[in-house]
């Protein structure tokens, strides 16, 4: 069994962990941001593969990256590919969070 297929969660529970709302992941399935499920109402549970997805969507809209840009982006991308993605997001927010604690523009340029 792999990683991805042991990972099961409800669309409450990936909600939970994401923070975006039931109503928004219903959205972005229907937008065609996220795979389907492919079961239906109860039965349906979410992979690692929903949750990296939701992830990064959820990034590029908090920088304003209009959603069928988006779509565009992450459509063909594995799992692999996703995690990589991900990893140097949050490599560039960290930077970026420390740019924002430098003192002096010089600081901030240099930590960029």
């Amino acid at each position: 069994m792999t990683d991805q297929n042991a990972l099961r969660l409800s669309i409450q529970d990936l909600a939970a962990r994401t923070g975006v709302s039931v109503r928004t992941i219903r959205y972005y399935l229907a937008a065609g941001l996220l795979p389907s499920p492919g079961a239906r109402g109860k039965n349906a549970t979410y992979g690692e593969e929903h949750l990296l997805r939701l992830q990064l969507v959820r990034r590029l809209v908090e920088q304003r990256v209009p959603l069928a840009e988006i779509r565009d982006r992450l459509e063909a991308l594995s799992v692999e590919e996703l995690r990589v993605l991900l990893a140097e997001e949050e490599t560039r927010q960290m930077r970026l969070a420390e740019a924002r604690r430098a003192g002096t523009p010089r600081e901030y340029v240099a930590t960029l």
